[in-house]
């Protein structure tokens, strides 16, 4: 039923792949029917990338348009200091400088996404980039702004759900795709409009697509008749999203409720429980007996947003904006028809953020955010118990203009509780401090200077984890002794505008005091990592015991000081007003106190660009190359480099109603195998090979 609704829907409104309703391929036409891009996760909310606090990122537009992808780790993959966490195609979470998991917050309009992502590799996040006007990636720590799970970074989905200005015209857009990497089939379209006082807006999605196809074999370590060539068995996916909001609308301000719902089902390859209960009999096995232990997930979210803001001419206060919003979350691991483990997540979070005007030379904003987060799992994989998670923060940030410059200064002050019931309770309290120092150099030059210090209370799963996780093949043990972690970070950002060259350079370090991570262990003293299995409970020697290779390594939330380091280079020369090439990269380090490496640090990449216009199309191509990656870690092991070639083509048609525009887009042409260093399954599943998607949208 929800799956006719949807399609019904997409007839009449969805997610918009047109980054304007009138843009045109012509830059000059674009240049003035564009607003300018500026960053909401900000403190003050109306920079643009480049003045903000920190180091940031905005897609949007036409960049988004190509990005855009199934997953957000995906659609992100590609931009400087961003990569992806990827579980197949099903899955995949975006790691920023390194780090990813409880350290990265994702947002959907600067709220929590309320998910499991967190907690396994083989977890979604519960939010579809279709539905994003633009994603913004906040750099480094922000814990300020966003609370403890944001020491690494920031990804904030900005959408039209609940419509924030008046709305006098009707709008939207219509329109479908294709890809040949796994038979993709997709429908969206969105519809919003208003008569001056009341705005609303609808939208919605629909996507199926198969197995994806693959250059070799799937799994790099077996023989060609243990592995399926040309395909990565059980990545098929089926999603659909549906979302409207409703918003009273001022000059001043709005107060507006959103509805969405998010219904994705995957397949999670090299995930099989039947393999190892039943190990004994897999030779007996017949396909169709594969094909039904082959693991799913379901995974449904609904959220449920009041929105509001208000804006005064006059008087102390420039500005209040805030949010309440309720999230039920639930995901079952099949095991064929059956399910075999039960996840629950129901989050409610409130925010409130109030601008003041200048005073004694400083303008800030103060604000309050409180959450309520209630997570259980039961079933074959609930390796966490049920725990309540509640957190208050307070946080401050003001700043003061010295000529040109600028200097911003902020605190945060948080407490957090997790309550497992029956085990050790953990409570902490956080503090975060930040400045940063805007420099003018001259007209197109900027400087950044930030110096933060972040604290980060340790997650459920680090603290309260005991039980095979076979996504990940180990044994996960947590530690309920974890003391909170914390970050002294050190941003330094270039960015210039001279003549035809626009060049953006940022470096970070940071020190990590009590940093957690999970690590095998050798409680046993044989030099050998420990493995579990049901016959040897973590006994077993892999060099002799036959049933080594089907136990589980154990792994151990422990810590220790570590260190990272790297920068990001994004470079572009204009040839003239329609035809610009680029230079991009990025770079990661990391160190434990002790030399130890840590693992699935992102290898070395740089790449380069050519974007173009002529009448009404629009073209570009992008070439990466991603660097062999040497510096892993013993178990996980190193990683073969590889080259990928993407390229882009659009045309447009504007009519008197509306613009029809037809785009041509090509991934992998070189067919590559490509392994993701980041991904627990770079040797299961490589990404996908040579894919060439159409599509085809109607926008007015």
């Amino acid at each position: 039923m929800l799956r006719h609704l949807l399609w019904a829907t997409a007839l009449v409104a969805t997610p918009s792949l047109s980054w304007s309703q009138n843009q045109t391929a012509d830059p000059e036409a674009a240049e003035t029917a564009l607003p300018e891009i500026t960053v909401t996760a900000d403190p003050f909310a109306q920079r643009n990338p480049v003045e903000a606090t920190q180091p940031t990122a905005v897609l949007s537009g036409e960049d988004l348009e190509r990005s855009r992808a199934a997953t957000l780790g995906e659609t992100l993959a590609e931009q400087p200091g961003v990569h992806s966490a990827d579980f197949a195609s099903g899955a995949s979470r975006p790691v920023i400088r390194g780090l990813g998991g409880p350290r990265v917050r994702i947002l959907d309009g600067g709220s929590r996404v309320a998910d499991a992502s967190t907690l396994s590799p083989d977890h979604n996040v519960a939010a579809e980039p279709f539905r994003a006007r633009q994603i913004e990636v906040l750099k480094g720590p922000a814990s300020l702004m966003y609370g403890s799970g944001a020491i690494g970074g920031v990804i904030n989905l900005v959408s039209d759900l609940v419509p924030n200005t008046p709305e006098n015209e009707r709008h939207g857009a219509l329109g479908a795709g294709a890809n040949s990497v796994n038979g993709s089939r997709s429908g969206w379209g969105h519809v919003g409009g208003g008569n001056g006082r009341i705005a609303f807006h609808l939208d919605g999605l629909v996507r199926d697509s198969d197995d994806y196809d693959i250059p070799g074999l799937a799994d790099a370590d077996e023989a060609a008749e243990h592995s399926t060539p040309g395909r990565v068995e059980n990545s098929a996916s089926q999603t659909h999203s549906v979302g409207g909001g409703l918003s009273l609308t001022r000059e001043q301000g709005y107060l507006g409720l959103g509805v969405s719902v998010y219904d994705t089902l995957y397949g999670v390859p090299g995930h099989s429980h039947g393999e190892d209960e039943h190990a004994e009999h897999a030779e007996s096995h017949n396909e169709a007996d594969a094909e039904s232990e082959q693991v799913r997930i379901d995974m449904q979210q609904q959220r449920y947003e009041l929105r509001g803001g208000w804006k005064w001419s006059n008087g102390p206060f420039e500005r209040i904006r805030g949010s309440l919003v309720h999230s039920t979350y639930e995901h079952q691991e099949l095991e064929g028809q059956e399910t075999g483990t039960l996840f629950d997540n129901e989050l409610s979070e409130l925010r409130v953020e109030l601008t003041h005007r200048e005073r004694a030379g400083w303008r800030g904003v103060a604000g309050v955010q409180a959450s309520q987060q209630d997570f259980s799992a039961l079933g074959d994989e609930a390796v966490v118990p049920p725990v309540q998670t509640q957190s208050t923060g307070i946080f401050l940030v003001e700043e003061r203009h010295f000529s040109a410059h600028r200097l911003s200064l902020g605190a945060r002050i948080e407490h957090l509780e997790h309550d497992p019931g029956a085990l050790n309770r953990g409570a902490y309290n956080l503090l975060s401090l930040s400045s940063a120092l805007h420099l003018e150099l001259g007209p197109q030059q900027h400087l950044r200077v930030g110096l933060s210090r972040s604290e980060r209370a340790p997650d459920v799963q680090e603290l309260y984890s005991f039980g095979p996780h076979l996504a990940t093949s180990s044994f996960d043990r947590g530690d309920g002794s974890l003391d909170k972690e914390s970050a002294l970070n050190l941003d330094l950002g270039w960015h210039a505008e001279i003549q035809q060259v626009s060049l953006a350079i940022d470096l970070f370090y940071t020190r990590y005091s009590d940093f957690i991570f999970s690590g095998e262990v050798d409680e046993d003293g044989d030099g050998e990592a420990d493995r579990y299995d049901e016959e040897h409970s973590g006994d077993s020697e892999p060099e002799h015991d036959e049933h080594a290779e089907e136990s589980l390594l154990i792994v151990q939330y422990q810590q220790d000081d570590a260190r990272f380091w790297g920068g990001e280079l994004d470079a572009r020369y204009n040839l003239n007003r329609n035809h610009s090439v680029g230079l991009f990269g990025d770079v990661v380090r990391a160190r434990r106190n002790d030399g130890g490496r840590l693992p699935r640090i992102p290898a070395d990449r740089i790449g380069l660009r050519y974007d173009g216009y002529h009448n009404a199309l629009s073209f570009g191509a992008r070439l990466t190359r991603v660097l062999p990656q040497s510096r892993a870690t013993a178990l996980e092991g190193n990683t073969a480099g590889y080259t990928l070639l993407a390229a882009d083509l659009a045309w447009s048609l504007v009519t008197a109603t509306g613009e029809l525009k037809l785009s041509l887009r090509g991934r992998n042409l070189l067919d590559e195998e490509a392994r993701n260093h980041v991904s627990f399954l770079k040797q299961l599943a490589p990404l996908p090979g040579r894919n060439f998607g159409l599509g085809l949208e109607y926008s007015f």
